[in-house]
């Protein structure tokens, strides 16, 4: 079957400062994730790992990543997450360590304290055997070495020494370690080491002339003067080596760091996301640390990538690397470590920053720097409320996400996907004015692109022109002739939506909207709009349209379940209204198969349509629609044998 494409997602982000933006772009189903980290962390029990294991690269923000692409709601991944953050207590190696060691050797968790026998009791069989296999070529390590006891396992992450364990297990290759790490998640999204692997010290320079000497020290408490630059070399320089260049001016120890820098390589991983990305985020964070050095190591793969939207989602608050920064300073950091300060190549298309800030250390626009249109450097701000109003200082990932997608859709990526809507008005012709002015209002147009409405049984009025709506006359008639559009439609249209709306009552073209926005969230291949869900307009309905017959009135109603009931019993799927007129189909979730069963004399039905759906594998949603009979309007007895028919093809 023909499905959906996903957008492609790549976001540079460190440790924290993107949670809430992974996750909600892990809640919709279709993107396609990719998270671009890069591994020089050496602060605290990960600086200890790097130093006890030679060429080890930091583990510290990989880990908190697959923490947070585990589904929370499955009890084995959050047993998963629980081991990944769980962190060795203070006196461990006096009191648990030989224990723990010994479990570790023999699977006998007699040895384990009860919190420790918690985590690994968590967890399924399988997935405990893999952690377990890892955690053992760790201490085989750690038993072999003669710098074991400058190892303390005191505020140890349990998820950094299975990193440790896995790159063991490895040879040595970190890349493959996360690989290996990532598939024991078995996340859909992708966690990739945005480098090849090679073993780098993080160095920062500040405006002063401070070396800061690591990664621990660019992200820790530091004067306010701002860092100008940072570097990957081989170690920290010695202090007598800095000596050499301590009377020099910055920007001769700039260029002295520059020139003891080892080159780090983009990893295959790395190229082939962006290469294929339709969004590039650099996401919130300790950007000196994280996002802007990533940047630099794929900053000509990011330049050259096509993806339409690159966008900066400035922090909320200031970080110790980025005192005193405004967002168009960042914005500036950004497009110098990308080697662009300009924009010249379009590294940063849009940047959002939170418009509603109000605390002392919130990051503010000045809005005297920004060039007509409101952009900067040929990028457009966009503010927003992106900040949680719940949890302070944390993005709101939806309010974040959804904006982004509308950029990516007002970019051009969905414009021409184009909705047609075959509207029958049959015995309505009187309606037709109302219906026209209900569409003009419709944002339909700015979500899709070209509108095209085909009217059945109506002439379109002489001179009526409108430039957001298309409207023609429909050769198609009858009980049925929605089915017939719907085979000219995926025959001769190439619009991405259909809408088809049927039957002698009114439905609200408002429900569009909503229909479309469902199918562009999942992978369904058409929405169904339910008469029923509603009770009173359940009921309101059936006495419009026969309350002058009172028999009918209890027919139609048992036979509306019914008709329901022996369709969920026929196909095994329980839908509330298959015989609704209310229909929206996506092309790309409609298969050639799908196409080819239509033809057949057997898909002439409501019902006929929905057993072709289904027989083709085509996912199907439900909404709740408004939909009005009139009393005295409606044909009772056309209705009837209607309903009939669809019943009869639904046992058939």
């Amino acid at each position: 079957m023909t499905t959906r494409n996903p957008v492609n997602v790549c976001i540079f982000c460190g440790g924290r400062g993107s949670a809430a933006l992974i996750r909600e772009l892990l809640r919709r189903p279709d993107i396609q994730l990719s998270l671009l980290v890069n591994a020089y962390d050496d602060g605290l029990s990960t600086g200890a790992l790097r130093e006890f294991i030679p060429g080890m690269l930091g583990p510290s923000d990989f880990r908190k990543n697959l923490s947070y692409i585990l589904d929370f709601y499955s009890p084995q991944q959050f047993g998963l997450l629980r081991l990944f953050e769980y962190r060795l207590p203070e006196g461990f190696d006096q009191n648990g360590a030989e224990g723990f060691k010994q479990y570790v050797k023999t699977g006998d968790d007699r040895t384990l304290d009860v919190q420790l026998r918690s985590l690994f009791g968590d967890l399924e069989a399988r997935t405990r055997q893999q952690a377990l296999r890892m955690l053992r070529a760790f201490f085989k390590y750690h038993a072999a070495s003669d710098a074991r006891q400058k190892l303390t396992f005191n505020d140890c992450s349990l998820g950094n020494l299975l990193f440790a364990g896995s790159h063991i297990l490895c040879g040595g290759d970190f890349n493959a370690a996360t690989a290996m790490l990532s598939e024991l998640v078995g996340s859909k999204a992708r966690l990739i080491n945005v480098s090849e692997g090679e073993c780098r010290t993080l160095v920062g320079l500040k405006a002063d002339g401070t070396l800061l000497g690591c990664e621990g020290q660019l992200v820790g408490k530091q004067s306010p003067v701002p860092i100008i630059d940072t570097f990957l070399l081989g170690s920290t320089p010695e202090p007598a080596e800095w000596q050499e260049v301590a009377n020099t001016s910055v920007d001769e120890k700039a260029l002295w760091l520059r020139s003891r820098e080892l080159p780090v390589k983009p990893s295959e991983e790395a190229l082939a996301a962006l290469a294929a990305a339709d969004v590039i985020l650099y996401g919130a964070g300790t950007q000196h640390s994280s996002v802007l050095p990533s940047c630099r190591i794929a900053r000509e793969a990011i330049l050259s990538s096509p993806a339409r939207i690159k966008a900066q989602v400035i922090n909320l608050r200031e970080d110790h690397d980025i005192q005193g920064l405004s967002v168009t300073d960042l914005v500036d950091r950004a497009l110098f470590y990308l080697d662009d300060p300009s924009n010249a190549r379009r590294g940063i298309t849009h940047f959002l920053y939170n418009a509603s800030g109000e605390s002392c250390n919130a990051i503010r626009l000045d809005p005297s720097r920004l060039d007509s249109g409101e952009k900067y450097k040929g990028a457009t701000a966009v503010g927003g409320s992106f900040e949680n109003y719940v949890k302070p200082n944390v993005h709101n990932g939806y309010a974040v996400v959804d904006q982004l997608l509308q950029l990516l859709r007002s970019a051009g990526r969905e414009a021409a996907e184009g909705l047609d809507i075959y509207l029958d008005l049959v015995g309505r012709n009187l309606a037709l004015e109302s219906i026209i002015d209900e569409l003009a209002e419709l944002p339909v147009h700015d979500r899709v692109g070209p509108v095209s409405v085909f009217l059945s049984g109506a002439k379109v009025p002489s001179g009526w022109t409108n430039s957001r709506v298309l409207f023609h006359e429909s050769a198609f008639e009858g009980p049925n002739a929605e089915v017939s559009f719907l085979r000219e439609w995926l025959s001769k249209r190439s619009s991405e939506y259909l809408v088809t709306m049927t039957g002698d009552g009114e439905y609200r073209l408002g429900d569009i909207v909503p229909a479309v926005e469902v199918l562009r969230a999942a992978n369904y291949g058409a929405v169904l709009g339910s008469r029923l869900q509603s009770r009173l307009q359940f009921r309101t309905s059936l006495r419009a349209a026969y309350g002058e017959s009172g028999l009918l009135f209890h027919l139609s109603a048992i036979g509306a379940f019914l008709t329901s009931a022996v369709f969920g019993l026929r196909f095994s799927v329980f839908i509330s209204d298959p015989l609704t007129g209310f229909r929206v189909y996506r092309r790309n979730q409609l298969s050639a198969e799908f196409q080819k069963a239509l033809s057949e004399r057997s898909s002439d039905t409501a019902i006929g349509v929905m057993q072709r759906l289904l027989e083709c594998n085509v996912e199907i949603a439900e909404i709740p629609v408004v939909y009005r009979t009139f009393t005295g309007f409606t044909d009772a007895k056309w209705r009837f044998r209607r309903g009939l028919r669809n019943l009869f093809r639904a046992l058939s």
